[in-house]
């Protein structure tokens, strides 16, 4: 699913109404821009996010700068293969 936005002069956007509602974003709430590969993604942030982390109860001994590797791959794979397929 996309939605096109226009940009004001002061850089702002509206998030639209349908991505609003379903990912519970309200006035005040914050989101998050990541630059992934030449890719803009913008994700809801949690109010609260490490009650969010611990509820996840994730057991992995690995070091947290390798996760982050592993997000940051998955992340730019999964942005490839949408560029892909809209490009269809």
């Amino acid at each position: 699913m996309a939605f096109e936005v226009k940009v004001t002069r002061q850089g702002q956007t509206t998030i639209p109404k349908e991505l609003r509602d379903r990912y519970r974003i309200k006035e005040g709430d914050k989101v998050l821009y990541i630059d992934v590969g030449g890719y803009m993604v913008v994700l809801p942030m949690s109010k609260d996010p490490l009650k969010e982390l611990q509820s996840l109860r994730i057991r992995d001994e690995r070091p947290i700068a390798e996760i982050r590797k592993e997000i940051y791959r998955s992340a730019l794979k999964e942005s490839e293969e949408r560029r892909k397929r809209a490009a269809r």
